[in-house]
């Protein structure tokens, strides 16, 4: 298993996806503490829509992302 690391600065959800399909990425797995953004489309509940529309899973785990004291 080879893990990727990967940020969405400079893309929309769509770019994001098709370097994902391009890499054949099939898991994403969110470590932001609070999931949501105010760049369209990379808040949880519209990304998880498009990853899974693209066939990508999603998971969100919260407790790995910074805490907000830090």
């Amino acid at each position: 298993m080879t893990l990727f690391t990967i940020g969405y600065q400079g893309q929309n959800v769509y770019n994001f996806i098709q370097n994902l399909n391009k890499e054949h990425i099939g898991v994403i797995i969110d470590i932001r503490e609070n999931p949501f953004s105010r760049k369209p489309g990379f808040s949880k509940s519209v990304l998880s829509k498009e990853l899974l529309n693209a066939g990508i899973e999603y998971y969100h785990f919260q407790e790995m992302g910074t805490p907000k004291s830090l």
